[in-house]
């Protein structure tokens, strides 16, 4: 069971999400807030089991983002995600920036919210399909710099590799895809890391649009 705080200041969407992710059986939603303060907040999740965070973007008093990042630093072994009705450019970026671990756009499909929620829980980043879009609009549309000689040293097997993680799969269905044992995804994973100077899964993503790795 992956137990979720929700965190969402509308009522009615909250009560929707709420019904989407429980009907499934494997999501439970352990606390709703929708004013909360660092300290209401650290004091459930200090004495609670908690898997997820989601987050919205637009809170009453505050901005998501920033108390996403405070979340993301304050728990390091929680996961944190953003709701958020905006596909902006600005707002996605400072995701990827503050390196949150998903980002869902209130428009999401059915099947997203469980499956993502099950990569977050797995160490995955997950940034719903839409979202992705706008992300490789923003760097073909800019011509964002390029890594050019890290991605030269990568194998065709790495970049294989590279362009599955960009598109959200966990290292165990790549294993299945390309035919090779877990075990393998993992050393291609770290030569990746190695070899372009990246730190985490948001790099990765942000490298492979820049290179044009994600196709």
């Amino acid at each position: 069971m992956i137990k979720v705080v929700l965190i969402e200041d509308h009522a009615l969407f909250r009560e929707g999400l709420k019904k989407l992710l429980t009907e499934t059986g494997k999501i439970e939603i352990v606390a709703e807030f929708a004013q909360p303060t660092h300290d209401s907040f650290s004091a459930f999740v200090e004495q609670n089991q908690v898997d997820i965070v989601l987050c919205d973007v637009n809170l009453p008093e505050m901005n998501g983002i920033e108390f996403s990042r405070w979340i993301h630093e304050a728990y390091p072994l929680l996961r944190v995600a953003l709701l958020s009705m905006h596909k902006e450019e600005m707002y996605v970026l400072q995701a990827l920036e503050n390196n949150l671990d998903g980002y869902f756009h209130k428009d999401i499909l059915r099947h997203e919210p469980l499956s993502g929620l099950e990569k977050m829980r797995q160490g995955e980043k997950y940034y719903c399909q839409s979202v992705q879009n706008v992300i490789a609009y923003f760097y073909i549309a800019h011509g964002h710099r390029k890594a050019q000689t890290p991605a030269a040293l990568l194998t065709p097997r790495e970049r294989e590799v590279i362009r599955h993680i960009s598109k959200g799969f966990s290292n165990r269905e790549i294993a299945e895809k390309l035919g090779i044992s877990h075990r393998t995804v993992d050393n291609h994973r770290n030569n990746i890391f190695r070899k372009c100077s990246l730190k985490n899964t948001a790099d990765l993503v942000r490298f492979a649009f820049e290179n044009g790795l994600q196709a």
